[in-house]
């Protein structure tokens, strides 16, 4: 679950979209560096704790930044209503 913004912080699609950044394809680009063998998880983690904690915490901070960004159905995508 990712750490909701303070109240007084501006929010983050409507942001992204005024900047003119695809939340979707920032997500999209984001799970695919994820993806890419160098960045998964090794699967001898004993032989270097330290760099795997390093590792894990790095994705975890990308993910989290995902859960962020991507569409709520009832949220919009940044968008602002004209209303």
């Amino acid at each position: 679950m990712p750490i909701p913004a303070p109240p007084r912080f501006t929010d983050l699609k409507v942001h992204l979209h005024s900047a003119g950044v695809d939340a979707a394809r920032l997500n999209f680009v984001l799970e695919h560096y994820l993806d890419l063998p160098a960045n998964k998880p090794l699967e001898a983690w004993y032989l270097e704790p330290h760099e795997e904690h390093q590792a894990w915490a790095f994705r975890e901070a990308i993910q989290t930044f995902q859960q962020m960004i991507v569409d709520d159905p009832e949220a919009g995508n940044g968008e602002v209503d004209p209303d």
